[in-house]
């Protein structure tokens, strides 16, 4: 999740991925080859003509069972998300070495980060629509299989690192940020808890022609506050304007994506007004991170994006709490 940015070990041996094997239990007539890397832990394989997404992990790390019964819920609801599929003795995982593969089908169409700053209205509402029907579905797949996380506990974390380290901010900046985040404590606790995504963002979307064909990488899924996912959606197209210079381009996009998800879902006062507060709280998180692993551009960045939102936060409860003519679900 953004606020467990370490939970996977990196490699990039990718030599050692045993292709040969891997399509033998699978019962692959063709053996799979790299067709491309999409970070340390998938990749684009192919076998003859027919796509597949190639997943492992470090043997050490523990299976979460739960989410292949999440993911084979979902397609059963018909949400266009990839299940993994069973190997041919049945298993979803194969241990092989010091790793567990897994092999999902692939999604036709590039991921929504690829062209951000061509955003459009269309487009910002139909993953605002994608996304209230996918948060309508996990609502109703609520079960005791996943742990409630808690956004709050990873920010005052945070802010203690702050204050006892005395690093980064100065004490004025500390008194700012305790002050901003006063109502927040409270607010948060009134929010609707939900299963959610827990790393919603553009590289986890898939779209093909204009429209949303796909939803990828639930490793994150948890039970958190539902508007979370929202902010971290919206906070990610944030920072990408603002590494273009023009971080306001999204409080033009942000009505229209919160009118498409009132078309599928409910969006209350309290969730409305929380946004500016979860996607402020998303920035000192990963200051944090960021500056507890020495990465100082990566963290003056996540500054840079921070104060902006502090400094901007009414603007954006005003374009929060505007609801466009079609929507009739907000409360």
């Amino acid at each position: 999740m953004l606020y467990n940015l370490n939970v996977y070990i990196r490699g990039d041996n990718m030599s050692s991925i045993p292709f040969s094997r891997i399509s033998r239990f699978w019962g692959l007539k063709r053996k799979i080859v790299l067709e491309k890397k999409t970070n340390a832990r998938a990749f684009i394989v192919r076998s003859g003509s027919i796509f597949y997404v190639l997943k492992r992990r470090v043997a050490s790390l523990p299976s979460r069972s739960c989410q292949t019964e999440l993911l084979k819920y979902l397609v059963q609801s018909g949400l266009p998300v990839s299940a993994p599929i069973p190997s041919g003795s049945g298993e979803f995982e194969v241990k092989i070495g010091k790793y567990v593969y897994s092999l999902f089908p692939y999604i036709e169409g590039e991921k929504a980060d690829s062209n951000i700053s061509n955003a459009t209205p269309e487009m910002a509402e139909e993953l605002g629509i994608f996304t209230g029907r996918l948060h309508r579905v996990l609502k109703e797949a609520e079960g005791s299989f996943f742990e409630r996380t808690n956004l709050l506990k990873s920010l005052t974390s945070a802010i203690r690192y702050f204050n006892s380290t005395g690093s980064f901010f100065s004490r004025s900046d500390m008194e700012m940020i305790e002050e901003f985040f006063t109502d927040f404590y409270k607010l948060y606790y009134k929010l609707p808890v939900q299963i959610i995504h827990g790393d919603y963002h553009p590289g986890n979307i898939i779209v093909h022609e204009g429209k949303v064909s796909g939803i990828i990488d639930f490793d994150c899924a948890t039970r958190e506050v539902k508007a979370l996912d929202l902010a971290y959606l919206i906070h990610s197209v944030f920072a990408e304007f603002s590494r273009m210079g023009s971080p306001s381009l999204f409080l033009y996009l942000l009505p229209h994506l919160l009118e498409g998800y009132c078309l599928e879902n409910t969006l209350s006062f309290d969730e409305r007004e929380s946004l500016g507060y979860l996607l402020a709280a998303i920035s000192i998180i990963q200051i944090h991170y960021f500056s507890a692993n020495g990465l100082s551009d990566e963290a003056n960045f996540a500054s840079t994006v921070f104060r902006w939102i502090y400094l901007n936060n009414h603007r954006i409860k005003e374009k929060s709490g505007l609801v466009l003519t079609r929507s009739k679900k907000a409360v």
